[in-house]
């Protein structure tokens, strides 16, 4: 039987959305599939949700969950032994981190690879990351060459090209899960409502956020401001202290912290008004392309990523700077205009390229 071997060794995360993706793929086109996690992952606040997700689906086969600390002795587990020609696949998203690593170059000796690369460009300009970008570039060309497959993540919203993958979305938007969450956040229609949704933490720069919605352009009674996410233990402070300062500015907020199923996530960003996306890496935004799919305008701000997907697809994506008056600029060049037609989605593409 044809087995797909998913590593994913973090635990947490936007991975573990491409993660479960890859699972229900690979189990609807019949492969033995096996999940390899950090031994600690029941302590994780998404993979243990994850893992019982998966118990729960229908019919065989089933999803094994193994664990392994590092990808060094993987080849070594009972779930790779055996012939290596045979039909097996180890898939590793997020595999940008493992790349250089002595684990992968290991693996790579015995396993056919499927990898799939978060970043498409130098993360930064210096000097250093372009050089840092070109040595991975290098070390891909080399996989591929050897018959692995090595696939980047683009954009939702980029045009098909070889070597790439569009960011999968997969839509759980649930009318009962939208109406309990409506109930919950209480969204009064004076107040254009804002949402930073997912992981977080310093990457979703809320410190800019703020600094718009409480800088004094923006008048604080006719906006409010969503949270909704795993709030990062290291960052739990500074939170708390933004969200004092919105409400000491009169700025309406809503802070949902916590695991997020994939239904409450959809369901949250049909009921704002627009998302907010706000980092300066490179690389495409998953809650960006489930606004789109989903019919919610998106205010990106930063990465050269985001804007390009604003000048692809401008009634849907709107970008600036990422300062505090872009931010503002956003808001205000947005407001009263009509919600976007929502833009077809799907994942068979994503399993083709990986599984």
């Amino acid at each position: 039987m044809s087995r797909r071997v998913v590593v994913e060794l973090e635990g947490t995360g936007h991975r573990l959305s491409y993660v479960r993706l890859l699972l229900e793929e690979s189990l609807a086109r019949g492969h033995e599939t096996v999940l390899v996690l950090p031994p600690a992952w029941a302590t994780l606040p998404e993979a243990g949700p994850l893992v019982r997700d998966l118990a729960r689906l229908p019919g065989e086969p089933r999803v094994t969950v193994v664990t392994a600390s590092d990808l060094r002795h993987l080849d070594e587990e009972p779930f790779l032994a055996g012939d290596a020609g045979a039909d097996r696949l180890v898939v590793i998203p997020d595999a940008d981190r493992h790349l250089s690593g002595r684990g992968l170059w290991r693996l790579a000796r015995r396993h056919r690879l499927s990898l799939l690369l978060m970043r498409g460009r130098p993360e930064g300009a210096r000097p250093r990351d372009r050089a840092r970008f070109l040595v991975k570039r290098v070390l891909a060309g080399v996989l591929r060459a050897r018959g692995h497959r090595v696939v980047v993540l683009a954009s939702f919203l980029a045009p098909a090209a070889p070597g790439r993958v569009a960011d999968p979305v997969v839509l759980h938007d649930d009318p009962d899960t939208r109406a309990q969450l409506a109930g919950e956040l209480a969204l009064d229609a004076e107040r254009r409502w804002l949402g930073v949704f997912g992981a977080l933490d310093r990457r979703k720069n809320l410190e800019t956020v703020v600094a718009a919605l409480t800088a004094g352009a923006l008048d604080p009674d006719r906006h409010g401001l969503v949270l909704l996410g795993q709030v990062r233990p290291e960052y739990a402070g500074t939170l708390e202290g933004l969200v004092t300062r919105l409400d000491r500015h009169g700025v309406a907020v809503r802070s949902v912290p916590g695991f997020t199923s994939p239904e409450r996530l959809d369901a949250a960003i049909a009921l704002v008004d627009a998302v907010v996306v706000a980092y300066s890496n490179a690389g495409p935004s998953g809650i960006a392309a489930r606004a789109a799919a989903l019919g919610t305008r998106v205010l990106a701000a930063g990465s050269p990523t985001l804007r390009e997907d604003a000048e692809r697809v401008p009634d849907h994506v709107r970008w600036d700077e990422l300062t505090p008056e872009g931010l503002v600029r956003l808001v205000q060049d947005t407001a009263g205009l009509p919600r976007p037609v929502p833009l077809p989605s799907g994942s068979t593409a994503f399993g083709d390229a990986l599984l």
